[in-house]
């Protein structure tokens, strides 16, 4: 803690080397409001300290991330104003004398960047400022480090019970704001108006969020920024070649994807804080990689999921247990935004047979947002102009092969006046559900990934975070049904790639309502129903049950899955003068799904390669996760 009368650096070195991981909050008071108020001074620079400081203990030791609160007396200089650093959080305390002008030119001097995600930051600041009913403001960072944040003090005095509770509250607000969270919620610190006279903290989600910015700004090299008028990467505009180096194939050409992303919160409250927002493989994080390491969070406890997991594989499976590679996620009631991850050689590589299909399908519903948005955003009301447009910036982006975007793909409501409104045709959408089809399954799939074109599926692919450099995951590099493939793949391997652990995100992210926004999921959920090995083993069991009089009636089960199976032919006969297969067994055979049952909420993921697939295992480890994850859930 500190109370300086100037911007004083010294705290930041050890030995000469500045501490790059010491996120230092900065309380500017220009008027001197709380410079003769010395107790109340002291508490908030006291509580707020520790109130971040307290956010998760064990995660901000293994971030080595430290919170420092710094209180300054005057206005710094202009050229301190600009210096400030990436984890540095400035918040002027003003007072009623201050209006919008105040503000616009504090922000200027601080080198605020003119557009933020698409927004006049300084239009929004303005009237923002302006609205009596406003007890601050935070100003994001957008893609860049700069930002800043104001309070309005004399709202605190005028409002709040408790003066020291009332700032550090409003306070911590706006530097969540500040932390690029930009959205309100129904409860927490975020919530909107914030509470003032009782002590809360973040929400999971909004905290996790935070954390997730402090780890960007962490990495983030300021000196690849523009300072006065930060770069924006457009739509369809190729991203910078080092973005998100982990999750992008060497070579990978790639483009802006936007989607509604939904703040991970807490399910006992309405999941309504969304915004449209450029997807990245951090945003989508499922909830169970550690965003400081990059790690894969895991219960390793006597007790915990992921021990109990391994050890039914271990003693349970001995025969087949190296020709399985296993998921299993408990999504179970506030657990759906902190997943309780278990996996089974899960990061392990293996052919994937029809389970990358689920990329085609989510890349249509990613190519439909696409479109749309670039319609709205562009303020194009033709047809023409519209498929014209995204052709261009798809060339430009050198996106190959590139989607095939007509009349027999898409549909296009135009009236001359409003922007194009896009949706999939019926005889694409005929494809998509037939991609769960027994018989029509691999030339749906076909037709599909030609209509999106495979460079599409890619970007989406990686900017979902379904592919890392170090962990593999979901990829598709070849079609079905004798369709050409991509030639140009920056990912070797199987032409079908997929391990236990990206399926078992894709199938979380669908759960949360993340891939695109909420309807596109809910479609996408409606497209993958039924058809799952995993469905139809806990059916039997409980119908089992029912007969035994273990239980008086099946409970109600919903599976959203997607199988896969390799054969191989063991015996051919002639017939008609052709050489046909008689006789088949199974080399891989896979299930991934998501799983309601009662009040659980569980994915599955389970990929089984030579005995293994012939045998029951895909059945019985069903039984006995679902088992598992209700034992963990009483």
């Amino acid at each position: 803690m500190k109370d300086l009368a100037v911007l004083d650096r010294s705290h930041e070195f050890e030995n000469g080397q500045v501490h790059e991981d010491l996120v230092c909050i900065f309380l500017i008071d220009p008027s001197g409001v709380l410079q003769p108020r010395d107790e109340l001074r002291k508490k908030i620079i006291a509580k707020l300290e520790r109130k971040f400081s307290s956010l998760d203990h064990a995660w901000l030791k293994t971030a080595k991330f430290k919170f420092v609160v710094i209180y300054r007396g005057q206005e710094p200089s202009d050229k301190e104003k600009a210096a400030f650093r990436k984890l540095d959080f400035p918040v002027y305390l003003l007072t009623k004398q201050h209006e919008e002008r105040t503000v616009i030119e504090l922000m200027e001097k601080h080198r605020i960047g003119k557009t933020i995600k698409n927004t006049d930051i300084y239009k929004y600041a303005r009237n923002a400022w302006s609205l009596e009913q406003n007890r601050g403001l935070g100003i994001p960072s957008g893609q860049g480090y700069r930002k800043v944040g104001f309070i309005k003090t004399h709202k605190i005095f005028e409002q709040a019970g408790d003066a020291a509770q009332g700032f550090i509250n409003c306070i911590a607000h706006e530097i969540g704001h500040m932390g690029n969270i930009t959205t309100h919620t129904s409860s927490g610190l975020m919530k909107y108006p914030v509470p003032m006279d009782i002590d809360i903290t973040f929400a999971d989600g909004d905290r996790n969020w935070f954390f997730g910015d402090l780890v960007r700004l962490k990495k983030l090299n300021p000196f690849r920024i523009v300072q006065i008028k930060p770069t924006i990467i457009r739509e369809f505009e190729p991203a910078p070649s080092d973005s998100a180096s982990l999750f992008f194939p060497p070579n990978l050409k790639h483009v802006d994807h936007f989607h509604l992303r939904k703040t991970p919160i807490p399910t006992d409250r309405t999941p309504t804080d969304v915004q449209e927002d450029k997807m990245t493989p951090e945003g989508m994080n499922p909830g169970f990689v550690d965003p400081a390491s990059d790690e894969i969070i895991v219960d390793k406890t006597a007790g915990g999921l992921d021990t109990r997991f391994k050890a039914l594989i271990s003693q349970n499976y001995g025969t087949f247990k190296n020709e399985i590679r296993a998921a299993l996620i408990d999504l179970t009631g506030k657990k759906l935004y902190a997943p309780d991850y278990a996996g089974w050689n899960s990061t392990v590589a293996v052919y994937g047979a029809s389970s990358p299909k689920v990329l085609a399908i989510y890349a249509a519903f990613q190519l439909k947002r696409d479109l749309d948005r670039l319609a709205i955003t562009g303020k194009i009301t033709s047809r023409a102009t519209l498929i014209r447009t995204f052709n261009e910036r798809i060339r430009k982006a050198r996106i190959s092969p590139p989607p095939d975007v007509n009349e027999t793909n898409f549909t296009f409501a135009e009236n001359g006046t409003d922007p194009v409104s896009v949706n999939i045709s019926d005889g694409l959408m005929a494809h998509i559900k037939n991609i769960h089809h027994p018989d029509l399954s691999n030339s749906a799939a076909r037709h599909l990934i030609k209509a999106v074109g495979f460079g599409y599926i890619g970007s989406v692919t990686a900017q979902a975070g379904l592919w890392h450099r170090n962990r593999k995951g979901l990829w598709l590099g070849s079609s079905y049904d004798g369709g050409a493939g991509w030639s140009s793949s920056p990912v070797g391997g199987f032409g079908h790639n997929c391990n236990a652990l990206a399926l078992g995100t894709f199938f979380t992210l669908l759960a949360q309502g993340r891939l695109v926004e909420e309807p596109s999921s809910t479609q996408i959920k409606s497209i993958l129903r039924g058809g799952s090995w995993i469905e139809i083993a806990l059916l039997n069991e409980y119908q089992t049950q029912v007969r035994n009089g273990s239980i008086s009636s099946v409970p109600d089960i919903e599976v959203f899955s997607k199988v896969g199976l390799l054969t191989q032919c063991t015996a051919w006969e002639e017939k008609g003068g052709k050489r046909k297969c008689k006789s088949r067994i199974a080399t891989v055979r896979q299930d991934s799904a998501l799983v309601k049952r009662g009040k659980v909420l569980f994915v599955l993921v389970v990929l089984t390669q030579g005995g293994a697939s012939r045998s029951n295992v895909i059945e019985r480890l069903s039984i006995d996760a679902d088992r598992l994850i209700e034992e963990k859930n009483p």
